[in-house]
């Protein structure tokens, strides 16, 4: 991104992803050769339409079109949705999401109108039935972005359980149902909700191609990955300590209750169990 941006970003612009550094490039180089086709639209000075277009502009010198948005404040968002959505090839689960982010920005809308409404019908100037209109923030983002209101709700849930798995829906890369799978997966919840890991732990080849499989199969972080391998092989030494024994062969032989009450007393003076106490008095035996 060029650091010669003069105009900012008005924060309903900001609810669309930004392009990939690949599309970027390819936006470039067809707004080089052909030009700007499509205007930047503003509103009180910055840009609600267009941020790619005017970061390619300012990186290959060519001009920049503007063009003010003379609709209502109230209108904005519908507006800048409206050209995102035919321009954009959005899923269903990354409309969802973003009506999910809009959400708030809604409510407070609906608020608006509903005082305005109320403040209207004290004066006589409406009807009693008006005010019922347009109540439901999760309704009006349905019907503004084409989605029912499940899929909203589903996004919103993700949002709050995991933020992770919903920008990766949000990007595409996920739909709401695969992230929803992911996140009932008990590998991957627990690998979610791990704090990061400062520790450093060599990884060797395997534990290096173990983190790719892991970002491949599970769909998360290539860091998140490697906090796992690196927590798992922090417990190795434990797991192993556990296991010690593997190898022995089982022997079973009885002992009298005055034999085994000495062993025990040994044990206990040696801070051992009786089993290790016994084990180690044979190999000192066959030794």
């Amino acid at each position: 991104m060029s650091k010669n941006i003069e105009l900012e970003f008005h924060s309903v612009a900001n609810l669309f992803p930004m392009m990939t550094a690949s599309e970027i490039e390819a936006l470039k180089g067809d707004i080089a050769q052909n030009g700007l086709r499509e205007p930047i639209y503003l509103y009180q000075g910055k840009i609600i339409d267009g941020r790619n277009r005017y970061i390619a502009c300012l990186e290959t010198g060519v001009k920049p079109i503007f063009r003010e948005y003379e609709g209502t404040e109230s209108n904005l968002i519908d507006f800048v949705i409206s050209l995102n959505l035919v321009r954009r090839h959005l899923n269903t689960s990354q409309k969802a999401c973003l009506a999910v982010e809009i959400l708030p920005e809604l409510e407070k809308r609906t608020k608006d109108n509903l005082s305005k409404k109320m403040s209207a019908i004290r004066k006589g100037k409406a009807e009693d039935s008006a005010i019922l209109q347009n109540l439901n923030s999760s309704q009006t983002a349905s019907k503004i972005f084409g989605v029912s209101e499940r899929y909203i709700f589903d996004a919103k849930k993700l949002l709050k359980e995991s933020e992770l798995l919903f920008n990766e829906v949000r990007k595409g890369k996920l739909t709401l149902q695969q992230a929803k799978k992911q996140l009932n997966e008990p590998e991957v919840s627990a690998i979610l909700q791990e704090p990061e890991i400062s520790n450093v732990v060599e990884l060797t080849k395997n534990d290096l191609r173990r983190i790719k499989d892991l970002v491949s199969e599970l769909g998360i972080t290539e860091q998140k990955a490697k906090e796992y391998i690196i927590k798992r092989k922090k417990q190795k030494p434990s797991a192993n300590k556990q296991n010690s024994h593997v190898g022995f062969k089982e022997v079973k032989f009885r002992i009298t209750e005055d034999t085994k009450t000495k062993l025990q007393t040994f044990a206990k003076q040696q801070g051992k169990s009786l089993s290790e106490t016994i084990r180690d008095l044979l190999e000192l035996e066959l030794k």
